[in-house]
């Protein structure tokens, strides 16, 4: 039976390595040991333990095993998955190492190796040019000298680095194309959005939390319930996208047009204390407040804030409240004072 530590063998990295370390790891070794590709006696065997390796470490480090089961993965990896990663390993070593080269999982693991490269990239372009501007604000001319003279003795080893970060230019067009064809990119933008609007939205509707709650899983039980009973599709994905993201997302379409456009605004204006919680060194302030008279006391979101410094040398807010289009209330903004 193989250890964990076996399986970072195989494929060259640590127990502790990040996916993205995991996933190009894996490209390098799997074009290296395709049995198409490499004529050596255990190349087939190799490239079944690779894929074994990869597809046991994906499913630890992706978050698809909780705290809870981690103790166990390894038996259930056993008993349960080691098979199919065997199989569908045996299935990429019987393609041409071309067809190989383009089967999904592989241009998946690519594309995101390549995009995840440019953020790199990118970030350290941005890096290396930033550090002379903010030295120059900070410092005058000065700063900028010296920081231009530190930027030029490192060139040796920037240019190194930068090379090894560079992202497949030449395939970063693809890699981008795929990925956006790709359903678990749209399942990332779609939550990534609605987090943003139930935020930014929904936290701004004089709703309690526990209404808001029942909105969402009243809408995911809904539309689960009719694609899995009254449609009777059997597509996991399918059944997945309207529980994770379509509900959601139809809530905060509800959320959305009844903030958009709502009328009448009305201004309203409180003093506050900041509320308090216990903390071994004593009574520590939150970014929730009180108002006069305990108004708004069943809106939670309504008073709290994140911009806490502001809060605490403040002690008035001034709201704008308006009719939502759908008959709920809205803090279309504030003010503090």
């Amino acid at each position: 039976m193989k250890t964990i530590v076996d399986y970072a063998s195989i494929l060259g990295v640590t127990t502790s390595a990040s996916v993205e370390v995991i996933r190009k790891a894996y490209r390098k070794r799997a074009m290296e040991l395709h049995p198409d590709h490499n004529k050596s006696a255990d190349a087939h065997d190799q490239f079944i333990l690779l894929q074994e390796a990869y597809d046991y470490f994906l499913n630890l480090k992706s978050g698809k095993v909780n705290t809870a089961t981690a103790s166990t993965y390894h038996q259930e990896w056993y008993n349960q998955r080691r098979e199919q990663a065997r199989e569908r390993a045996r299935q990429y070593a019987r393609m041409k190492y071309e067809e190989y080269l383009q089967s999904d999982d592989f241009k998946a693991v690519s594309a995101l190796n390549n995009v995840f490269d440019l953020l790199g990239f990118l970030i350290l372009l941005l890096l290396i040019i930033s550090i002379p501007v903010l030295a120059f604000l900070r410092w005058q001319f000065v700063g900028l000298i010296v920081s231009i003279i530190f930027i030029l003795a490192g060139i040796p080893f920037l240019f190194r680095f930068m090379r090894r970060a560079a992202p497949d230019f030449r395939q970063l067009k693809s890699s981008i194309k795929f990925l956006f064809q790709s359903r678990t990119f749209w399942v990332m933008i779609i939550t990534l959005v609605n987090v943003f609007l139930i935020i930014r939205i929904d936290f701004r509707t004089l709703i309690t939390p526990l209404n808001l709650g029942i909105f969402f899983t009243g809408a995911s039980l809904l539309t689960y319930t009719f694609f899995k009973l009254i449609i009777r599709t059997r597509n996991s994905f399918l059944i997945f996208f309207t529980w994770f993201c379509l509900a959601p997302m139809l809530v905060n379409w509800f959320f959305t047009g009844n903030f958009i456009f709502a009328s009448h605004p009305i201004k309203e204006s409180y003093r506050y204390t900041i509320i308090t919680q216990d903390s071994p060194q004593g009574k520590r302030p939150t970014s929730t407040i009180r108002l006069e008279g305990d108004k708004y006391r069943e809106y939670y979101f309504l008073r709290f804030f994140m911009d806490y410094q502001d809060l605490i040398v403040c002690s008035q807010i001034h709201y704008e409240i308006s009719e939502g289009a759908f008959g709920m209330r809205v803090m279309k903004n504030y003010r503090l004072e």
